[in-house]
């Protein structure tokens, strides 16, 4: 019965810890550099929508989003500069050090692989865009 009670503790713990790097990216903002236009961006996540603006407004990548099990995020382009629209593109998130990072899950968009790979996304407060 004891071994029982360890088990069913370390599955509560593995469980609990699990969740904390499910955390959800809606309604967020981020901010990051993007050497190709010398400036940054910022990535408004909605409930449903990702986009990616520059300082002027112009749009980089806007998304359809869904996120899924701990840390896959796959987006479906509906319009942006890298031309892709209705190839979907699945990324792994990390929000390890305060920064959003994404890896490369599949994706034949290489544009918008580009937009957001290989940056250290900075927290943005909603009122901060």
């Amino acid at each position: 019965m004891p071994q029982l009670r360890i088990i069913f503790i370390m599955g509560c713990i593995f469980a609990a810890t699990s969740s904390l790097h499910a955390q959800s990216l809606s309604n967020t903002n981020w901010r990051a550099l993007y050497p190709p236009i010398n400036d940054t961006v910022t990535l408004h996540f909605t409930a449903d929508t990702a986009t990616i603006t520059t300082t002027t407004g112009v749009h980089v990548l806007r998304s359809a989003f869904k996120q899924s099990g701990k840390n896959l995020i796959t987006f479906m382009e509906s319009r942006g500069m890298s031309g892709c629209p209705d190839l979907p593109g699945s990324y792994h998130v990390d929000l390890a050090g305060g920064y959003l990072t994404f890896t490369m899950d599949e994706d034949p968009c290489d544009g918008r692989g580009g937009s957001l790979i290989g940056k250290k996304w900075l927290p943005m407060a909603n009122n901060d865009r």
